[in-house]
């Protein structure tokens, strides 16, 4: 789900298909630009690409958990790298801190002891 909502704001120029390894196709569209489709063999992808997607797209693309179903890797790169440059600065940190605690939490709880019991209890 949450692999979707960030395609859905990502994609604003160009079509990207998205085929999960569950077989549904979903079509994230903007305005006229780049076309390319391209199927997850493993569910974990969506998480891995979530959390780090320049390590993942590579990894994932050598090891064949990604193929392109239409166009070439450089048509799905090129619609990457145009809409990464099209993201606002706040939209694309809202993205990242999304993904990774606040170093302001962290140090709070690191300063009243409370770190190591949030760590423990997985919060």
């Amino acid at each position: 789900m949450l692999f979707q909502y960030f395609l859905r704001h990502f994609v604003q120029r160009g079509k990207l298909t998205v085929i999960n390894a569950k077989g549904v196709v979903t079509v994230y569209q903007g305005e006229p630009g780049p076309d390319a489709s391209i199927r997850l063999t493993d569910h974990r992808l969506e998480w891995q690409l979530l959390l780090n997607p320049w390590l993942w797209l590579g990894e994932a693309y050598m090891d064949g958990r990604l193929i392109i179903e239409k166009g070439t890797l450089y048509d799905f790169l090129d619609l990457l790298t145009l809409n990464q440059s099209l993201l606002s600065h706040d939209r694309l940190s809202h993205f990242q801190n999304m993904r990774r605690p606040s170093k302001a939490n962290f140090h709070l709880q690191k300063q009243t002891g409370s770190f190591h019991a949030a760590f423990r209890h997985g919060h």
